[in-house]
């Protein structure tokens, strides 16, 4: 996943933790909203329902 695709405002706005954050970077099956990573694939996050 490339850096310009991340909604960076979104984050900033998210609490989000810095291991949370690296999922984001680094694993393509992480939730943009909340960072956790997904197992299946959702269209909705099961953690915090956003749209993935």
């Amino acid at each position: 996943r490339d850096f310009k695709d991340i909604n960076i405002e979104r984050i900033i706005t998210t609490p989000i933790s810095i291991t949370n954050l690296e999922n984001i970077l680094t694993n393509k099956d992480a939730c943009l909203n909340c960072g956790k990573l997904l197992t299946e694939n959702f269209r909705f996050c099961p953690h915090c329902g956003a749209e993935v």
